[in-house]
């Protein structure tokens, strides 16, 4: 993904998180913080606020070997009246 760094931008994003794991977390203790955080420092996006930030899902499957987490960022588009647009 591009850097998008530009903190005058209207664009805002939808975060998802998906865990591969041997053992299932409680889903109050799935947290993507650290992740969401370097994502910014690195420049991906222009900053975690809710100006940004539209939304965050975490979600996550069993599995018997490697353990993984997938982030994916997705551009929202969003109608003058605040709808999203798929």
């Amino acid at each position: 993904m591009e850097k998008k760094n530009d903190k005058g931008s209207n664009t805002r994003y939808h975060i998802e998180f998906h865990s591969v794991r041997k053992r299932l977390a409680d889903i109050d203790n799935l947290s993507g913080k650290a992740v969401l955080d370097a994502v910014v420092r690195a420049g991906i996006l222009p900053d975690d606020s809710p100006k940004y930030v539209k939304s965050i899902t975490h979600t996550q499957e069993k599995g018997d070997k490697n353990e993984s987490t997938t982030i994916k960022i997705f551009k929202v588009k969003e109608m003058e009246d605040g709808r999203t647009v798929d």
